[in-house]
């Protein structure tokens, strides 16, 4: 079974440890990793992690998403990326000592109608050889009208089996 993880709002999550961290002080942070991220390329990962094959396709763009995209490769994603005007997104974990974490969410680069409707093009495109399609994730700001309809209908909604898990209107 070889399933689409669609991720629109794709981001390089940036996880710092600072033992006892707290707002408002200075830090150093003890550990810090990047990884490739978004919900859907969480579920890629997870899925191959079960041994299942899965692709991620995502909007990516700038310096920062030609990070995601390395990042992607060397933790072994196999990826359809679309690119876009803009940067892609960071967000930053912190881990304190305890385990505690404080997630900090970029809302994303707003994305043009034109970079959206090539992401529905190419996601139609990945779709094609797939046996399920996931969607998972936030949308970028400004996704056009009707855009997330459009996405799923290009997925191959009737045509093979889809899920959405995503956020707001």
């Amino acid at each position: 079974m070889r399933i689409l993880c669609v991720t629109p709002n794709v981001s390089i999550d940036r996880t710092l440890t600072v033992p006892g961290f707290a707002a408002g002080g200075v830090w150093r942070a003890e550990r810090v990793s990047i990884a490739c991220a978004g919900k859907g390329v969480n579920v890629a990962r997870a899925l191959g992690a079960l041994g299942l094959r899965a692709t991620c396709a995502g909007l990516i763009g700038g310096h920062t998403g030609r990070l995601a995209a390395d990042a992607a490769a060397a933790d072994g994603l196999d990826a359809a990326w679309s690119w876009r005007a803009g940067e892609t997104r960071t967000c930053v974990i912190i881990v304190g000592g305890g385990g505690e974490t404080t997630v900090v969410n970029d809302a994303g680069t707003p994305v043009t109608a034109g970079d959206w409707a090539g992401f529905e093009a190419d996601v139609a495109a990945a779709a094609a050889g797939t046996d399920a399609v996931c969607i998972s994730g936030s949308l970028p700001p400004d996704v056009p009208p009707g855009g997330l309809a459009r996405l799923i209908a290009a997925s191959g909604a009737g045509r093979r089996p889809m899920w959405v898990d995503t956020s707001g209107a």
